[in-house]
């Protein structure tokens, strides 16, 4: 196991944290010669080069957390050492350290997943909403996910006016749903700046805007809803939510 722990072999999280487990066990009970601390900072630096190589399987969101490892075990059995008073701790802590280093890794993705979209947007609109958003019609795969906080307010306005016009109703309806409260609550909070500045950007180019007709379109789509939801979402937030 230790020779296939220090050439990086395990990749499957639940996996890693039996090993894990295992280390901090044998640690214990003196068969492995290395005191807790140096086990625990061993686990984190394999933690870190998977990050680093690029194999580390980036969080979930739309799975929210509920991974058969996330509950003390995997593939029917239980991590070594989870309920021990000196493992249980230290393995927690290890636990964090790898959830934090999946949302990096989730994190990483959003730029090269937002460009994507982009170019989803201008062309299929349809299929961007249903990308975007939670429904029956499609698989939502970025629903929960706050991919367009890789990604600069301007340039997705930029991207917007070169969609047609006909194409901005699909677009605004599916940021209003996107952004409605259950929304918000699964984890698109990370996006609340980037949505205001959306809407903050679009108001400006309304109230520029010669031709009348398009100005209230874009008002009509991407402010009412939006404002109503981010206002929504502030209060909530300022209340403690």
């Amino acid at each position: 196991m230790e020779s296939d722990f220090e050439e990086r072999k395990f990749c499957e999280i639940g996996d890693i944290l039996h090993v894990f487990g295992l280390r901090l066990r044998l640690s214990q009970e003196d068969i492995l010669k290395k005191d807790f601390k140096e086990v625990v900072e061993e686990c984190k630096r394999y933690i870190d080069d998977l990050y680093e190589a690029r194999r580390l399987e980036p969080s979930d969101r739309l799975n929210l957390g509920r991974s058969e490892w996330n509950f003390g075990g995997y593939k029917g059995l239980g991590f070594a050492g989870d309920g021990d008073p000196e493992i249980g701790p230290l393995l927690n802590e290890i636990k964090a350290y790898l959830y934090d280093a999946k949302d990096r890794a989730l994190e990483a993705t959003f730029i090269e997943n937002s460009e994507s979209l982009l170019e989803q947007m201008k062309k299929d609109a349809e299929a961007f909403s249903r990308k975007v958003t939670s429904s029956h019609e499609g698989d939502g795969q970025f629903a929960l996910i706050p991919v367009f906080s890789g990604i600069a307010p301007e340039k997705f306005i930029e991207a917007l006016l070169e969609t047609p016009k006909s194409n901005w109703k699909t677009i605004g309806r599916a940021l209003s749903y996107r952004y409605d409260g259950v929304a918000f609550h699964n984890g698109l909070d990370r996006e609340l700046k980037w949505i205001e500045k959306i809407v903050d950007i679009v108001d400006d180019l309304a109230s520029k805007e010669v031709d009348e007709i398009t100005a209230s379109r874009l008002r009509k789509l991407f402010l009412g809803d939006l404002r109503a939801n981010i206002l929504a979402r502030k209060n909530q937030l300022a209340d403690g939510d």
